[in-house]
């Protein structure tokens, strides 16, 4: 059904006359749009959406997100200074079985890992070449194992998995347990 409105102003003799015609329908569905549409008042006519109301939204959305950021971030230096040490143990426990198992199938002792101190440990290699050494440094302060040998040195990062647990950072951005590390440490050392 279309119903129409007219509103008809009448102007002093010489002035030209307005009409204006509405459908009811029309106005009413414009005003619900206009109400769902803008949380604001009347102002000249025309309905105007306080800017606070949206910034506000959006800043408490913004600020809920850098939370949840300091909060994992907390959260993950917690697991790493309670976990790291023990990635670390991890480590050296790996070397030193790897260690035990190389020297007994080759039939003599080729390769030492004497105890020095917790924060280090080092490999000797006495190889037909001579002797070779991977010295590994843990540096529990910024979650990092250090190490050098023959082939190359740099650091090794411990980072904190979605699933909350330790591993090393690799450069490939796959995540290494203390096994895969060590493998791939005493591979430098032994030049494989």
């Amino acid at each position: 059904m279309f119903l129409a409105s007219c509103l008809v102003l009448k102007l002093p003799e010489g002035t030209l006359s307005l009409t204006i015609t509405l459908s009811a329908n029309l106005l009413k569905r414009e005003s619900v749009v206009a109400q769902n549409s803008y949380d604001g008042q009347l102002r000249g006519g025309h309905f105007m959406k306080d800017w606070f109301s949206g910034a506000a939204q959006k800043f408490k959305a913004q600020d809920a997100v850098e939370q949840r950021k300091v909060d994992r971030s907390t959260q993950e230096k917690q697991i790493l200074d309670s976990q790291v040490p023990k990635l670390w143990a991890d480590l050296c426990q790996y070397i030193r079985q790897q260690i035990k198992g190389f020297n007994e199938e080759v039939g003599r002792e080729v390769l030492v890992a004497p105890v020095t101190s917790p924060q280090k440990l080092s490999v000797f290699a006495k190889t037909a070449t001579g002797q070779h050494e991977l010295e590994l440094r843990f540096d529990q302060s910024d979650h990092t194992v250090s190490y050098a040998s023959p082939k190359s040195s740099g650091r090794l990062a411990m980072t904190v998995t979605t699933q909350n647990t330790v591993l090393f950072a690799t450069s490939d951005s796959v995540n290494a347990t203390a096994d895969d590390t060590g493998a791939k440490l005493l591979d430098l050392l032994m030049k494989i």
